[in-house]
């Protein structure tokens, strides 16, 4: 090991060098460390805290990971078994079981900060968080936990969305565990006060998220991939955890389709998908789009839950999408878009205005027929 601590005190020493008016050194006889920024060439950002004996790097689908130092033939590398942080000069690669994720990662910034007062310890959240008394929004560090707290999320009968608010603060991270099928499709979104606040998508069985609020934004929206409980992950990224921040979040969270049973949305019994999708039904309906636009048309896809509930998402010209709501074989409300919501019927046609834009929906879309 020893040989690996000279090469990472001579390899950060020389990234750190070529920063120019950000430099920073690191002592690590004295176990200060630097706060570095890489910029990789696929645009994503990442940053991580080194020190004496390990790296931890606030990842895009793996936030707050401690990264031991360990032997390397060149360079300064920095694994725990899985998830390897490789540093030569001012250039960096992150691999996750031995493949590359981020490649071609250029130093950014570097800041020097003091790490914890004993650096022979790994990481700890709890203890560095503990060093602090208050947090932004004023609340005491002791009386908040730390780490991972789980929360399964139910959607009542019927229903197909769910909503939850909450703060975290520091290193705190919250799982929403809500189970799923293969095939349904998943629209997941989160308003926050904190722009460092994100969420990532973690599948059934597995630490690999499939998708990452801090490089896509936080909004998902796809069909799932299997069977089984999903975790949406809720986390601060470590330059705001470090400075003890609080987010105040609100997440929604949509799941239909697929063939019902879940947590989420459910199908009428016998109204079968069409095939490759999970909706009822698809196909084109009259539209049209701003005050002065022209008459056209919508495409569609239908999720009938049964008399006459369900809800229609409606893809506009332009690629945006809404969803629009029915109960009992009445339009209630819509998603996607914003302005006022209203409905009216027109013989067998119920027809939607969201804002200045008009939808006319014949009642088979909902009733099928």
């Amino acid at each position: 090991m020893k040989k690996a601590t000279s090469m990472a005190g001579v390899a950060l020493l020389t990234s750190l060098s070529l920063v120019g008016c950000n430099t920073a050194q690191i002592d690590t006889a004295t176990g200060q460390g630097s706060l570095v920024t890489y910029q990789c060439k696929d645009g994503t950002e990442f940053t991580a805290r080194l020190s004496a004996n390990e790296a931890v790097a606030d990842l895009p689908d793996r936030p707050n990971l401690a990264l031991p130092l360990v032997e390397s033939e060149s360079g300064t590398t920095y694994s725990d078994g899985s998830t390897k942080l490789l540093i030569d000069g001012e250039k960096a690669v992150v691999e996750v079981n031995n493949a590359i994720v981020l490649t071609e990662c250029t130093l950014a910034t570097a800041t020097a900060e003091p790490s914890t007062p004993d650096s022979t310890q790994s990481h700890n959240p709890s203890t560095e968080n503990s060093n602090q008394s208050t947090n932004s929004s004023g609340a005491s560090n002791s009386s908040r936990p730390n780490g991972t707290r789980t929360q399964r999320v139910q959607f009542a009968a019927g229903s197909t969305s769910t909503t939850v608010e909450d703060v975290i603060v520091g290193y705190e991270m919250v799982d929403y565990v809500l189970g799923a099928q293969a095939g349904q499709y998943a629209n997941v979104s989160m308003a926050t006060d904190n722009p460092s606040n994100y969420f990532n998508i973690l599948p059934p069985g597995s630490d690999q998220a499939i998708f990452m609020g801090s490089v896509n934004g936080n909004q998902y929206e796809g069909t799932l991939p299997a069977n089984g409980d999903y975790r949406i992950r809720v986390y601060l990224m470590r330059n705001a955890a470090r400075r003890d921040e609080a987010a105040d979040y609100r997440l929604e969270m949509i799941i239909f389709g697929g063939g019902g049973g879940t947590s989420g949305g459910r199908n009428v019994e016998g109204d079968a998908l069409v095939p490759g999708t999970p909706y009822n039904a698809t196909g084109d309906i009259p539209c049209v789009i701003g005050r002065d636009g022209a008459d056209n048309f919508c495409a569609f896809g239908v999720v009938r839950e049964g008399g006459g509930d369900g809800f229609v998402e409606v893809t506009n010209p332009n690629g945006s999408t809404i969803s629009i709501y029915f109960q009992n074989g009445v339009a209630v409300s819509a998603e996607g878009r914003s302005g006022a919501f209203s409905a009216t019927r027109q013989g067998d046609e119920t027809i939607v205005f969201i804002g200045e834009d008009r939808y006319a929906l014949p009642d088979a879309v909902i009733y099928g027929g």
